[in-house]
């Protein structure tokens, strides 16, 4: 349902502010907008930012030590995020307790060590590289005097650039070592030709590697993997200590959400307009919650005064969609297309109906109804707070299971001849014709509730001509495939031309009938309009398909196997993995699919969409859903 909203303004004692703000943020009913043209600061804004700040480097931190879940249902919670459950009283009592302070710097000083140790490691590793590459270099303790006036060069260069360094250098230099396929190289060069062999070096762009070892670099690489796996180990024991510590994040994730929501509390004021006694608030709210929203501001003060304002010109009103039951099930397949505009109806209850059959039919297996339905029920179990979302998939399963009884398939087998209607796989043509039927309603449907909503919002030639002449259109159309008479073709092209002429909104008689013309003309997109749905037929067939092969396949992976049980284990198999897959991709397909032809078909016959949805100034958290 869109509900009107109102823009409002609250004009309230100075003193009483932070109280009033509260409790405007406990009910959650109003989008608040106030911008003064000078801002004011209130002090404890920047607390609370900081505050929050610190939480949320917390609880990112912490996250990376949490114990992790397997991958399903990590999959699915990052669809389906589950906050963590607190009354309001317990997070205040949380944010007054030192003991989170304590687990704050306590990860600060974790991090610190641990990018420390995690560096450390990370060049010992680099140092092990390098001396690798240069392993055959002959320094060692004992002949460390005799290369006292030699200097050591480790570095790399383009391949190309690294031979050219060498045949240069070759008669000057006391030693060189590199691979084949390195780009790393040493050179070993007498010290009183340092400045020359550093121009040379420079000239063809050689690159130092930062490493120095004092022995032979095989017990250079010894010692170097001791410290490593010191490190490592180090990194480990910190490691667990923030493990630990991990058990402190919903308190952590409370804390962010109730540092947001005091933060935007005091950005909200800061923006407020004020004088020395008084200050203002101006907003949206839904015309229904005005008076709730009174008896909330009366909990902060008496001196008050609450009225509406007029919009300015520029302003676009948002819309409250407010949905319950069934509905707002399908409010998350609108949801999915945007918000209708402030003059446009909810079309969550108009597309239900549509949206249900259409899904039915385009998955139309007993068996994968049965599935669905099992599997939505199962997650509505464990996860909470999103019943809308699997409620909409029990409903789709519910019209899956009965257009699999009229087409008579259960997991791609067919049932029984008696139960079946319509048999898509012999007879497609049949069904072609009643997905079309059904598309040729749903677009009626569409063109009578924009008619309705025009002639509600004044507009009569709208909802008389463009939409009324299509609307008899499509009943002359009907009338004729029906009974064959061909004067009711006539009839419908007839009414189609007049009322577009008679009801533009043109002025001048050429244009009243270019408007009839045009008409004709988009009599090619209805036809196109309705052949869309053509595709639940190629989704249901492709599904049937799909689980008729998933069939064949265990019962040859059965015939292969001749040991007795195994055979009938491996084929079990091959059904469950086959048949899992196949309805979830199926499903996919179904909600898209079904969720299209709501959009480009239905909606475009009496909405443009394009509108925002209320955006209340609450305490709805990222992280916390508060127990009222």
């Amino acid at each position: 349902m869109n509900i009107s909203t109102a823009k409002i303004e609250i004009i309230a004692p100075q003193e009483k502010s932070e109280r009033l703000m509260e409790e405007l943020q406990n009910i959650g009913v109003m989008e608040v907008t106030c911008t003064s043209h000078e801002e004011t600061k209130v002090e404890k804004t920047d607390e609370w930012e900081e505050k929050k700040a610190r939480m949320q480097f917390a609880y990112s931190f912490l996250t990376r030590y949490s114990p992790k879940s397997g991958f399903a249902k990590n999959l699915i919670s990052s669809f389906i995020p589950q906050p963590y459950a607190f009354y309001y009283n317990e997070i205040q009592e949380i944010a007054d307790s030192p003991e989170i302070d304590a687990v704050i710097r306590e990860c600060i000083n974790l991090e610190e060590k641990l990018n420390a140790l995690i560096g450390e490691s990370t060049k010992l590793k680099e140092d092990a590289r390098v001396l690798q590459k240069v392993i055959n270099l002959p320094i060692t303790k004992e002949n460390k005097k005799s290369l006292q006036n030699f200097s050591v060069f480790v570095g790399s260069a383009k391949k190309g650039k690294r031979e050219n360094l060498i045949s240069d250098l070759r008669n000057e230099v006391f030693s060189f070592f590199y691979g084949e396929n390195e780009e790393v190289f040493a050179l070993v060069y007498p010290k009183e030709k340092e400045d020359f062999f550093r121009e040379k070096i420079q000239e063809y762009e050689a690159k130092e590697e930062d490493v120095f070892w004092e022995d032979i670099p095989e017990r250079e690489i010894e010692k170097i993997q001791e410290r490593i796996e010191e490190k490592e180990e180090e990194i480990k024991k910190q490691e667990a200590v923030a493990e630990s510590l991990a058990s402190h994040l919903p308190k952590i994730a409370a804390l962010v959400d109730f540092y947001a929501w005091e933060s935007e509390k005091f950005q909200k004021l800061n923006k407020a307009e004020k004088t020395e006694k008084f200050f203002r608030v101006t907003g949206w709210v839904g015309e229904n919650d005005i008076e709730r929203l009174q008896e909330a501001i009366k909990k902060s003060t008496d001196t008050f005064l609450l009225q509406k304002i007029t919009p300015e010109k520029e302003e676009n009103p948002p819309v409250l969609l407010r949905n319950s039951g069934i509905m707002r099930s399908f409010g998350v397949v609108s949801g999915v297309y945007g918000a209708p505009k402030s003059n446009e109806p909810d079309p969550a209850p108009f597309l239900a109906p549509f949206f249900a059959l259409a899904f039915g039919v385009a998955l139309s297996d007993i068996g994968y109804g049965l599935m669905l339905i099992g599997f939505s029920l199962l997650m509505k179990k464990l996860y909470k707070g999103v019943d809308a979302f699997f409620n909409l998939f029990i409903i789709g399963g519910v019209f899956t299971l009965f257009a699999g009884l009229i087409m008579g398939t259960f997991f791609g087998t067919d049932l029984n001849a008696n139960f079946r209607i319509f048999d898509p796989s012999t007879n497609p043509m049949e069904v072609l014709i009643l997905v079309s039927v059904f598309g040729a309603l749903q677009i009626f449907c569409g063109l009578l509730i924009g008619a309705v909503w025009d002639i509600k919002q004044g507009d009569k030639k709208a909802a008389l001509g463009e939409k009324g002449g299509f609307m008899a259109f499509l009943l002359g159309i009907a009338a004729f495939l029906i009974s064959g008479m061909q004067v009711f073709l006539f009839a419908a092209l007839g009414s189609l031309v007049l009322l577009n002429i008679i009801f533009s909104k043109a002025e001048k008689p050429l244009l009243r009938f270019s408007s009839g013309a045009g008409a004709l003309y988009n009599v090619i997109g209805y036809f196109s309009d309705v052949l869309s749905y053509s595709r639940l037929l190629a989704l249901g067939l492709a599904t049937g398909i799909i689980a008729m092969v998933v069939n064949v396949v265990a019962e040859i992976a059965m015939e292969m196997i001749p040991v007795a049980g195994l055979g009938f284990v491996f084929a079990g198999m091959v059904l469950v993995v086959g048949h899992t897959f196949n309805l979830l991709i199926s499903t996919l397909g179904s909600f898209i699919h079904s969720a299209r032809l709501q959009f480009v078909e239905f909606f475009s016959k009496f909405m443009e969409g394009g509108g925002r949805t209320i955006k209340p100034f609450s305490k709805q958290g990222r992280f916390v859903e508060i127990i009222h």
